[in-house]
């Protein structure tokens, strides 16, 4: 055979290996893995040979000829298809030997492929005769190996993005996040992610690409009860709204409005996990929309869950925080930590996280705020915060690292008082609470010792 005869019959081939279209959309039935048994008796034979005859012929991945063209583009696809992690894995081989093929060839000629001359737009081409509002619902694989492809694309090979290429991922994401099922949301909000990290500031500002996101997602914030997707949820929201200039302070209107919404869903939270990945997002909101806040961010993000093993640090780093957002929203907050104090209450292996997450959200939030303008929501945080830490205590007393940590936040206590009470009179309630927060610490270490 020729080449022409070769490329054209790997064509074939490779395209018996990838997901065949569905009968109806998916949605109107169940979709299991029984759809795809006929396809999957012989996907791993086809394989062999794909593989085999790539590697024998291996100089048609990069040929001219129209014929090298075509396979060039299917073997990009199967490569995608093949690889992607989506959970629901009816397309996927199941041989380990296959997928680790499949991620060599894709070291050695997936950028390599893509730097041809047209190969991008016969790809592209391909994905916008499939995934389009009349028919994107019957080809699920399609969809899935497009996410993986801008995945392997932008974020393993940092190929440059193109306005054309943002607008037909915006469609696509937009099509998959007005779906019902969570794995499409899912799909979506990683699509979003890529357009919103990779796309030049001045597009999305200028096509409005970031607020049209932004509107599409607040529709689901009430909606999402996977933690996984709301991690990415979270994350697109708050870059949406990064992207806009807000030291104009012309868009904190859409800032409150997250604020409002995360401090309510935190107090309805399904799950533990969830209601840790909402805690850490509001956490993450103040540090993104506060002045002063960049050293704070470096620490927390760098040591993750470990940041309090620098709490001297973080104190002091956290005091010098411009805390404008922080007053405006001072009663809310200090409610919402009182409301979900029950997960202190938790398991100690979750105790932990819980208290991290409390003691963090308290640097950040409240700690930058003087005593005197908000006294009164003090002393009565104060006074319920502290009973339920001494809780934890009589819960955990055989707990040393929980009963440190516990110290460590009534130390933070203090330490607010001192520095940011600086005015307070010696006979005032707040310098008695320094004198009841340092008892509880000496209280704590003797249960320590017993």
């Amino acid at each position: 055979m020729d080449k022409c005869e070769i490329a054209l019959e790997l064509s074939n081939l490779i395209n018996s290996c990838l997901m065949p279209e569905l009968r109806v959309d998916v949605g109107e039935e169940n979709i299991s893995s029984d759809n795809f048994s006929e396809f999957r008796k012989i996907l791993d034979g086809n394989l062999i040979i794909v593989f085999d005859m790539i590697q024998a012929n291996e100089d048609l991945l990069y040929e001219e000829d129209s014929n090298c063209k075509e396979l060039q583009m299917r073997f990009i696809l199967l490569l995608c298809e093949q690889s992607s992690p989506y959970s629901n894995q009816w397309h996927q081989t199941r041989s380990q030997h296959l997928l680790d093929n499949v991620i060599t060839l894709i070291d050695k000629h997936f950028k390599k492929i893509l730097t041809l001359d047209k190969v991008e737009k016969e790809i592209f081409d391909h994905y916008k005769s499939k995934l389009n509002v009349s028919s994107w619902k019957r080809n699920i694989g399609t969809v899935i190996g497009f996410q993986q492809y801008l995945d392997l694309k932008y974020n393993k090979y940092h190929i440059k993005i193109t306005n054309d290429a943002v607008a037909f991922m915006l469609s696509v994401g937009l099509l998959l996040q007005d779906f019902f099922d969570p794995n499409f949301k899912g799909m979506a909000n990683k699509i979003f992610k890529l357009i919103l990290s990779e796309t030049d500031k001045d597009h999305l500002i200028k096509m409005n690409i970031n607020n049209l996101i932004f509107e599409e997602l607040k529709r689901d914030i009430y909606k999402c009860d996977s933690h996984e997707n709301l991690e990415l949820l979270w994350d697109n929201l708050i870059k949406c709204q990064k992207i806009n200039n807000f030291y104009t302070f012309e868009k904190f209107t859409d800032v409150d409005y997250l604020i409002k919404d995360l401090c309510h869903q935190i107090v309805l939270a399904k799950s533990f996990e969830i209601w840790l990945t909402l805690m850490k997002n509001l956490v993450r909101l103040f540090l993104e929309f506060s002045l002063n806040t960049f050293k704070v961010k470096s620490l927390i993000v760098e040591k993750e869950e470990n940041c309090l093993e620098n709490i001297c640090e973080l104190r002091k780093e956290c005091l010098d925080i411009d805390p404008g957002i922080a007053y405006r929203w001072a009663k809310t907050i200090m409610e919402c930590l009182i409301a979900v104090s029950n997960y202190l209450m938790g398991i100690s292996g979750k105790t932990l996280q819980a208290l991290n997450i409390f003691h963090i959200c308290y640097l950040v939030w409240i700690l930058p705020m003087d005593i005197n303008i908000c006294d009164d929501l003090l002393e009565n945080f104060f006074k319920k915060f502290s009973t339920v830490l001494m809780e934890v205590v009589k819960l955990n007393k055989q707990n040393p690292v929980l009963c440190d940590g516990v110290n460590e936040f009534f130390n933070t206590f203090i330490y607010h008082i001192k520095n940011k009470g600086q005015n307070l009179h010696d006979d005032s309630k707040f310098r008695k609470f320094i004198t009841t927060f340092e008892e509880v610490i000496l209280c704590v270490n003797n249960y320590l010792k017993l």
